[in-house]
């Protein structure tokens, strides 16, 4: 994994820790700011290393996952769990391929096999959910590795299949009632039974949602 610190301008004891969705990187750093907490960025799922040093100087924990980053922070951030005041899920689950509770299988495995530059670029206008929303999305216009998403992709396969969704458990979800990429009705039955959740009218990329909910957090 890879990560990010963003400092306030005083020393803090607190931290919000946002785990991105896959293909996504630290520009997307422009969505996530505050003045009164650090703010630490993770991503890239391609190993499941995380260095919790990074965390030890912080009393408080507050954790935002956005879609397959739902699935990434489960599996890092049960160890810090006695810090952590309020965690929040946002077009996610903890099942990243499940037909019933995520991401459908067979559309995962397309994602994967065929995944070229074009397919990239056709799946964040579904993300964003046409041209118009494509332009609030921070990497647009940034070249990919193509080789290294396709390898993300296949390393949380391999985790989820070795050790399932885990036991982590979130405050608050947020389905994106709009969203293309993980059914809203399998969202909706991945947390109806464990988690309070809330639908809302966006597609699983929202700008100003995803910049509200942090603020909020």
């Amino acid at each position: 994994m890879k990560t990010k610190l963003i400092r306030t301008k005083s020393p803090s004891r607190r931290v919000k820790v946002v785990f991105l969705g896959w293909s996504a990187d630290d520009s997307m750093e422009r969505l996530f700011v505050s003045e009164d907490y650090d703010v630490l960025l993770v991503w890239d799922y391609r190993d499941w290393t995380f260095d919790y040093s990074i965390l030890n100087d912080y009393e408080e924990i507050r954790l935002f996952a956005w879609s397959l980053g739902v699935f990434a922070s489960g599996e890092v951030m049960s160890r810090c769990s006695q810090r952590i005041v309020r965690s929040v899920a946002f077009a996610g689950t903890l099942l990243p391929i499940d037909n019933a509770k995520g991401i459908p299988q067979k559309v995962y495995e397309l994602t994967t096999n065929t995944l070229s530059p074009a397919a990239l670029k056709k799946f964040r206008l579904r993300m964003c959910g046409g041209a118009e929303g494509l332009k609030t999305f921070p990497l647009d216009d940034r070249e990919c590795d193509i080789e290294e998403l396709k390898a993300a992709l296949v390393s949380i396969e391999k985790r989820y299949m070795a050790n399932g969704a885990g036991s982590f458990a979130f405050d608050k979800a947020y389905i994106c009632g709009r969203d293309k990429i993980f059914p809203p009705d399998n969202q909706l039955s991945a947390w109806q039974t464990t988690t309070e959740s809330e639908t809302i009218d966006c597609e699983h990329f929202d700008f100003e949602q995803m910049r509200n909910i942090f603020a909020e957090l």
